[in-house]
């Protein structure tokens, strides 16, 4: 794993509202074609945490930066240009209902790029044959397993050739043998392409088999826990 570049870095990231203080001065680095999970119980922020991550909301205070530019001071037009730069993984694929999943993947190349629709077609082909759902391209989402339409979300993630992506939950609702074949499909991305993982997780089993490095978010605090965390991370967690 490289180190030597950040991806994404906060510091002393401090969010609430409603006079609740959610996070307390939180600090965090992920380097590039890591894989870094995040894991919290229900109610500990880790959705809030992402929403922070990608700029849909903003902190009080502190710096949060992709690809080294500080993203809570930019314009909305330089934010928009980030986040075609990485990609963003829903609990349960966040997938259009009324669009094929060729559609769902087509979709940010219709409308961020002027590519015609056969190098549009070759590519959406493409990222749905890399997650491993080739075949159904037009199937609707309500068509398909829970796993599928992860796959298919993580595809159009993957659209616009992202080196970050995002995941919120991604195992959530899938058995062992399905969250193991996601693992090796986010690991497949790591290892083949490079591309930096953030996933948040409240499956603990999930975090420490996937994750190149964890921090477990709890009380407003983020804590790092080791490269094999499974005991740290237990105790952490009760």
């Amino acid at each position: 794993m490289e180190q030597s570049t950040i991806t994404l870095s906060l510091e002393n990231v401090t969010f609430g509202f409603n006079g609740t203080e959610l996070f307390k001065g939180i600090d965090l680095r992920v380097f590039q074609g890591e894989i870094f999970a995040i894991v919290g119980t229900s109610g500990s922020g880790t959705s809030t945490f992402l929403k922070l991550c990608i700029g849909l909301l903003k902190p009080q205070q502190g710096v949060i930066r992709i690809y080294g530019i500080d993203i809570t001071t930019v314009s909305f037009q330089k934010l928009n240009e980030i986040r075609l730069r990485i990609g963003f993984v829903f609990q349960d694929g966040g997938l259009i209902s009324n669009m094929t999943l060729f559609e769902n993947v087509a979709l940010p190349l219709r409308y961020h790029t002027s590519l015609y629709d056969e190098a549009i077609r070759d590519i959406a082909e493409g990222k749905l044959s890399l997650v491993e759902i080739s075949g159904y391209e037009g199937y609707f989402p309500a068509q398909l397993s829970m796993e599928y339409k992860i796959r298919a979300g993580l595809a159009r993630a993957l659209a616009l050739d992202p080196m970050l992506i995002f995941y919120d939950e991604p195992a959530a609702g899938l058995d062992e043998d399905k969250s193991n074949s996601l693992l090796r499909l986010i690991k497949r991305l790591r290892d083949e392409f490079g591309v930096t993982s953030v996933v948040v997780s409240h499956n603990m089993d999930f975090a420490t088999s996937i994750a190149d490095r964890i921090a477990v978010i709890g009380d407003g605090r983020m804590k790092m826990v080791g490269e094999n965390p499974d005991t740290e991370l237990s105790a952490q967690m009760e």
